[in-house]
């Protein structure tokens, strides 16, 4: 066999071995290539802001006004107690024994007197007293 058609196993080469105080070469970084994003993200925040503010805004509106008329409503509820009231005393008033009948004297009401039967078959009233004027 020739020496030509022997196959080297050797590397060519030798490899270098990094040392610890070799400095690690240093190269170009890029900055974000897409500015964009960020000022999408911040006008998103800013927007949800606003709709949160907004929202704040619509609801203790709503709350003050439902307490205004909460507050209409209880006024309306004693205003109208006190005219129940003045009403139930005035009907106790008309009511009594007393005031119903002078009622019924100046209507020129008789008081009754006794009750009595009517018997249709013998065709005759069976006791009782006519009204007294």
């Amino acid at each position: 066999m020739s020496s030509a058609a022997v196959s080297h196993t050797r590397p060519l080469s030798t490899p270098r071995l990094h040392t610890r105080n070799a400095p690690a070469p240093l190269r170009v970084v890029g900055t974000a290539s897409n500015n964009r994003a960020g000022v999408k993200y911040l006008i998103l925040i800013v927007i949800t802001l606003l709709g949160i503010l907004a929202g704040n805004l619509y609801l203790n509106t709503q709350m003050v006004q439902t307490a205004y008329d909460i507050r209409k409503s209880e006024i309306e509820l004693i205003r109208l107690q006190e005219e129940t009231q003045g009403l139930e005393q005035a009907l106790q008033k008309v009511s009594a024994p007393t005031a119903l009948r002078e009622a019924a004297h100046a209507h020129g009401m008789v008081p009754a007197g006794t009750t009595g039967l009517i018997s249709i078959a013998e065709r005759t009233v069976e006791g009782g007293t006519p009204a007294h004027r």
